[in-house]
């Protein structure tokens, strides 16, 4: 086999993310390619290689960027690729049947950017930094269009019963006739979280639940 193929055989075994040496260790151990016992930098050889991958926009090879460098996968591994770290909110595990999908705070810690830009890349899952003022609410990470799964989505159903009426509230409002449609809809909203009519309103919820304040300015028009 070539450099590219033992690569790509490696990227297939190892599933998960992994840094160029981790690749070529694994390549090395299988005794996949036989190195020039000329070759002074090997390691550099399958570094360069998964660089051309990437450079060349071969769609079967993708990396994110990490704390200790590159970490390169499989576009097939995809879908099964989890991460153990708690950075993650624990969230990856249930990351790769999300559609849509945002993680929702008021404050982001700039040490979990990295993180959260790998969900970002490796998920589609977005980041939405909220505001007082909803519509100075920042979008870091847009989240990214998927095709539903809806083996894991019955599956949520049996397990999560605010989740399966959910459900059951979006195929009535699809299947709903005309005449319904404004009925079932007004259901629906009754069914969501109340959202805030006011600017102000949101500020004085935020005050009575205690969650800190990003600019002193906001509230004084309440004062």
């Amino acid at each position: 086999m070539t450099v590219k193929e033992v690569i790509l055989t490696s990227l297939k075994e190892l599933k998960n993310p992994s840094p160029y040496k981790a690749i070529y260790a694994h390549l090395v151990k299988k005794e996949y390619y036989a190195f020039s016992t000329s070759a002074k930098t090997p390691e550099q050889t399958a570094s360069a290689q998964l660089g051309e991958f990437i450079r060349r926009g071969d769609i079967r090879v993708k990396r994110i960027n990490s704390k200790s460098g590159f970490l390169y996968y499989l576009t097939e591994n995809e879908d099964r690729i989890t991460v153990e770290s708690s950075e993650d909110f624990q969230v990856v595990s249930n990351s790769s049947w999300s559609n849509y999908g945002y993680l929702v705070a008021y404050n982001f810690d700039s040490s979990l950017l990295e993180e959260m830009e790998r969900l970002n890349q490796l998920f589609g899952i977005g980041m939405v930094e909220l505001s007082y003022i909803p519509y100075e609410s920042k979008i870091p990470f847009p989240s990214r269009y998927k095709g539903l799964d809806f083996k894991t989505i019955d599956k949520l159903c049996s397990i999560n019963t605010n989740f399966s009426e959910y459900i059951e509230y979006i195929e009535k409002i699809l299947t709903a006739d005309d005449k319904y449609f404004k009925q079932t809809l007004e259901s629906f909203s009754y069914f969501c979280d109340k959202a805030f009519d006011s600017e102000g309103e949101a500020i004085q919820y935020c005050k009575e639940k205690n969650i800190p304040e990003k600019e002193n300015e906001i509230t004084q028009g309440l004062l």
